[in-house]
């Protein structure tokens, strides 16, 4: 016996047909755990052939749908185990491995702990309902005001260059520098004496 993918599942000899009038019903067959026939009825059977028959697995499904905290649908997702099992047993989907949460969601804090580890029997199809919220933007804070430098006046007179230190240069032009001891500006450039003729 072969499944859909052709991958064998069970083999060996079936007694069928005990009447021995070549028909035999696929209802006779010992089926593997987890799997269905895809064709039904009587066939024909002869002693001396061998056959080959497709299975198809018994999918167990699940549907998750994602609402917000007012009842609005946020998403919805379908899965399958895609493995065989007895309908005693059940297979386990699992938030983060199996399925996740919608981008940009979390889940809504409800007074309770939501159920993210969903079993369902195999070869059964269930849903459930997990509510989601957004989460936060965490905008970073800006400075009010950019920092750069500021155009400062000392005693009326512009720094010029914005070095925080008005020079005497810059206040009277060039040729003026700083007496330290006298605290005031000079005037140290070279000048030229015209004769203007008073004695």
């Amino acid at each position: 016996m072969f499944d859909l993918c052709d991958l064998f599942r069970r083999g060996g000899d079936y007694f069928v047909d005990e009447d021995g009038d070549g028909i035999a019903n696929y209802a006779e067959l010992l089926l593997p755990v987890g799997y269905e026939l895809i064709e039904t009825g009587d066939f024909f059977v002869d002693e001396n052939k061998t056959y080959e028959i497709t299975l198809r697995l018994i999918e167990t499904i699940l549907t998750v749908t994602f609402e917000d905290e007012e009842g609005n649908v946020v998403d919805t997702v379908t899965m399958q185990a895609g493995v065989p099992g007895s309908s005693d047993d059940t297979h386990h989907f699992v938030l983060g491995k199996d399925f996740n949460l919608p981008e940009g969601y979390e889940l809504a804090d409800l007074g309770y702990e939501q159920t993210t580890d969903i079993e369902i029997h195999y070869g059964s199809t269930g849903g459930i309902t997990l509510v989601v919220k957004k989460v936060k933007e965490v905008t970073p804070s800006t400075p009010s005001e950019k920092p750069g430098k500021v155009n400062i006046t000392c005693a009326g007179l512009a720094d010029k260059n914005c070095d925080g230190v008005v020079t005497c240069d810059e206040a009277m032009g060039e040729g003026w520098t700083w007496n330290n001891a006298k605290g005031v500006c000079e005037y140290t450039g070279s000048y030229t004496v015209v004769n203007t003729g008073v004695k």
